[in-house]
């Protein structure tokens, strides 16, 4: 919360981006492309990953509403 009060102003925010950051965020968007064929396999079959999200996540539409919480159904 520190920073969300202390680093937006009016017209703008405290600092802009350091000097580079840019190329490295698009490097690291290449990077990580190449990847993402791998990660999804690695994902999507492997069963040990698979147990473990099983059922997280998941809230009833009474609890949805009792959290005032929108989306689909």
């Amino acid at each position: 919360m520190r920073m969300m009060h202390n680093y937006f102003r009016i017209g703008g925010v405290a600092a802009d981006l350091p000097y580079g950051w840019i190329d490295k965020c698009l490097d690291f968007c290449d990077y990580f492309l190449t990847g993402v064929a791998e990660y999804q396999k690695l994902i999507t079959r492997n069963p040990i990953f698979l147990e473990r999200v099983e059922g997280v996540g998941i809230i009833g539409r009474d609890e949805a509403l009792n959290w005032g919480l929108s989306g689909p159904i």
